[in-house]
């Protein structure tokens, strides 16, 4: 049923009527009612909560202020280097709402998908309706209609991933690109871009404003500050009396030295034992994929290598096989070395596969999940991320 309380949906009272359309004609024709076309737009992200405006910080004030005081003097872009927390989304939903108080367009982008919902939740809950989304997981016809009501004006707001950036936002004013520096803003299929030059092409197209965010700034952005093209804002504190986490840095050579031939440091293996006891959860990180990153000779120094990128291939033991991670080659894991045909051929290093086994060995009481390419790539999968939530209450 539309917000029209006179107005329902043809569909809906033949089923709560339980009658036919001939009845419904009928009524059309003795003016009892009236039956007409209207375009409905399919609901993307229809349930989200207010989110009420906060006052800003002095911190976060003296960035506001900054970034349109440049911005009028003719810098058009701004770079917000804040640690995690300092609360720069709030920064950004302030000059959102400037812009569009000034009748203007914005545009919001997001590195990851997952990151989509949570930002379109705060903006949604702040500017309602005039909010659209754009990702690659809507359907066609959500996406069909989210592009009509932006190049109809009724959505003066884009919240979207990285092709958001082509929005036809109209009056648009103000580009913001949340986590700058992240890889996944760079197209590697056709049409090739990189989001923050195409935002950058279009603000000085228009005129506007492109602001970038970051804790960890990209190469590239920095350059440009110290070239004097982007405006640099640093942000140093958390919002509130919040304080960053402590950070220890082990070197795993004088682990070695001290006699510790585990993957695991002495003071990793504790804090894991200890969250265990607590009941409490653990997540280890590490960007390899596989169970071993390369396979060598010790006799001859021979390394499997893919023979399309010539990079070396990472042993899964899964599967048995050797892997290369950029065009998906496999082959079996030679007994020989295929150079000098020693048998000392071996494989070395620690992917996800391995710290699992690791994991499991040292505490066979945790229930353990690995979570990465391999175990994620399709619903159903035995290690399916979807259908293992209760395993990573403990540790992962």
């Amino acid at each position: 049923m539309s917000n029209n309380i006179n107005e329902i949906l043809l569909s809906q009272i033949l089923s709560e009527l339980n009658c036919s359309r001939v009845t419904i004609k009928s009524l059309e024709e003795k003016g009892v009612i009236d039956i007409f076309e209207k375009e409905v737009y399919r609901e993307v992200a229809s349930e989200y909560v207010n989110y009420p405006k906060h006052i800003l910080s002095d911190v976060q004030r003296r960035a506001f202020d900054s970034i349109l005081k440049e911005y009028r003097e003719g810098r058009r872009v701004s770079l917000i280097r804040g640690v995690t927390g300092c609360g720069k989304t709030e920064i950004y939903l302030n000059l959102v709402e400037h812009f569009i108080n000034l009748n203007f367009g914005a545009i919001v982008l997001v590195p990851e998908i997952s990151l989509t919902p949570q930002t379109v939740e705060r903006f949604k809950g702040r500017f309602n309706d005039k909010v659209a989304i754009l990702h690659s997981r809507l359907s066609d016809g959500e996406r069909y209609d989210e592009w009509r009501r932006i190049i109809r004006g009724e959505a003066k707001i884009v919240v979207g991933a990285r092709s958001a950036v082509f929005a036809p936002v109209k009056d648009l004013k103000l580009i913001i690109i949340d986590e700058e520096h992240e890889y996944s803003y760079k197209s590697e299929q056709n049409p090739k871009y990189l989001t923050r030059e195409v935002a950058e092409y279009r603000a000085n197209l228009i005129d506007g404003l492109l602001v970038l965010g970051s804790a960890t700034p990209s190469i590239e952005s920095y350059y440009n500050v110290s070239r004097g093209f982007y405006n640099l804002i640093e942000i140093d504190e958390r919002i509130g009396s919040a304080t960053l986490p402590d950070v220890n840095i082990v070197d795993m050579r004088q682990e070695l030295i001290s006699g510790n031939r585990s993957i695991f440091s002495r003071e990793l293996y504790s804090s894991i034992e200890e969250n265990l006891k607590n009941n409490r959860q653990t997540i280890l990180f590490l960007n390899r994929r596989g169970y071993s990153t390369f396979v060598l000779c010790r006799e001859c120094g021979y390394v499997c290598k893919c023979s399309n990128c010539d990079v070396s291939m990472t042993y899964h033991i899964s599967t048995n096989t050797l892997e290369c991670h950029y065009c998906g080659q496999r082959m079996y894991v030679p007994k020989l070395c295929p150079n000098c045909k020693s048998k000392y051929i071996k494989h070395f290093g620690a992917g996800t596969e391995k710290i699992e086994q690791e994991v499991k060995r040292l505490f066979p009481q945790a229930r353990v999940i690995r979570m990465d390419m391999d175990t994620t790539r399709k619903k159903g999968n035995t290690n399916d991320y979807t259908g293992s939530l209760r395993s990573i209450r403990q540790i992962y």
